[in-house]
């Protein structure tokens, strides 16, 4: 996985599982490569949440008419899972929380591979992987 932050300022927290696996200010390397390997047991289900939090509302330049014209956004990428891409597989399955930093009721939504509110993303498989790839390809 492969996480790209336009500016700093951010915290992420990726965890699987529970267990937190990377955490940091995305920003400050501009792009962070992220691996975890985990035993693959017939029959478990695995969740990989990534949760964004610090993002604050000078973040989001707007101009006059309230176009925005620059934001804070993290990229996130080249999801794989067995050696194969899965970046549809999560953009299809993968559900995002967030109340878009304070402003309107709570709502999850799919996630499209960029997180621009505080929030987290939660995917959601079942091992063993190979079988779960083969089952939703």
């Amino acid at each position: 996985m492969s996480l790209t932050c336009k500016d700093t300022g951010t915290d992420i927290v990726v965890s699987f599982d529970q267990h937190v696996i990377w955490q940091g200010d995305p920003g400050q390397n501009k792009t962070q490569q992220i691996s975890h390997e985990f035993e693959d047991i017939d029959g478990e289900e695995h969740v990989l949440r990534i949760a964004l939090s610090n993002k604050l509302p000078c973040h989001t330049k707007v101009d006059d008419q309230g176009n925005i014209v620059s934001d804070l956004l993290v990229d996130i990428s080249q999801f794989l899972l067995e050696s194969v891409n899965i970046d549809q597989l999560v953009w299809t399955s993968a559900t995002y929380h967030h109340d878009f930093n304070g402003t309107q009721s709570s709502t999850v939504e799919r996630f499209f591979g960029n997180m621009g509110c505080n929030g987290q993303v939660e995917f959601r498989f079942t091992s063993p992987a190979y079988i779960w790839l083969l089952e939703n390809t």
